[in-house]
């Protein structure tokens, strides 16, 4: 609801103060009722998102930040139950039926492709993320002479938007399409096309699987060659 990309928890900070106290927890060692804590927490998350802990430190203390991505095209459910933060306090998403009707306009508003799926990325980011050559190619656009003429294109056509805390949003389309990589935009990377040969029709014996890197179109040339070459 506050337009942002992903929502975090720490560990190692006052909740007051936020003076940096450091913390004991070690996420990858805990466990809830036997079960280790991301597999639980996995489980029982509908859909199930692509949550990611982190270790660092800060003043050399150990801090856990926990990176929860937003919800895209329906609120998440933990145990059946969707959840809200109304000040400081958890409570129940139906206790509060305006905010869930907001929730679902904003879903109605904004496509999967608009979203970002990285924020605050500098100039030079974009360019290393992004086969933006293959981008003005396709597109049958002379290259600009420059960085901001390169990004200014990316712009119009919605591959990236502005941020307004300074650099860039990369769009999940923008990703999706020109991405050098898209293992580096964690919440993609399972996206990629796959090309498997199967021995006989029945598609019970596989013969080789080949999982594509590039965006879908950086990469839609590559991927015909290696089709035709079979």
């Amino acid at each position: 609801m506050c337009g942002k990309t992903n929502g975090y928890l720490v560990w190692g900070l006052d909740d007051g103060t936020h003076e940096i106290t450091g913390t004991a927890f070690m996420p990858e060692l805990a466990r809830k009722g036997g079960e280790e804590l991301e597999s639980w927490l996995l489980r029982l998350t509908n859909p199930r998102i692509h949550f990611r802990f982190h270790r660092t430190e800060a003043d050399g203390k150990p801090i856990v930040i926990l990176e929860i991505p937003r919800a895209s095209n329906k609120p998440v459910s933990f145990s059946g139950q969707e959840f809200i933060r109304v000040g400081s306090y958890k409570k129940k998403l139906k206790d509060f039926p305006e905010k869930e009707r907001a929730l679902w306009r904003i879903f109605d508003a904004v496509s999967f492709e608009d979203l970002p799926v990285a924020e605050c990325v500098s100039d030079e980011e974009v360019l290393r993320l992004l086969d933006y050559p293959a981008y003005f190619e396709l597109t049958n656009q002379n290259l600009p002479a420059n960085r901001a003429g390169i990004l200014g294109r990316l712009n119009d056509d919605g591959m990236i938007r502005t941020y307004e805390a300074g650099g860039w949003n990369i769009s999940n389309m923008g990703a999706i399409l020109l991405a050098k990589r898209l293992d580096d935009f964690k919440t993609l990377k399972r996206k990629a096309v796959r090309v498997i040969v199967y021995k006989h029709t029945s598609r019970l014996e596989t013969v080789r699987e080949q999982v594509g890197g590039r965006g879908y179109a950086a990469g839609f040339e590559g991927l015909i060659g290696y089709i035709n070459n079979l």
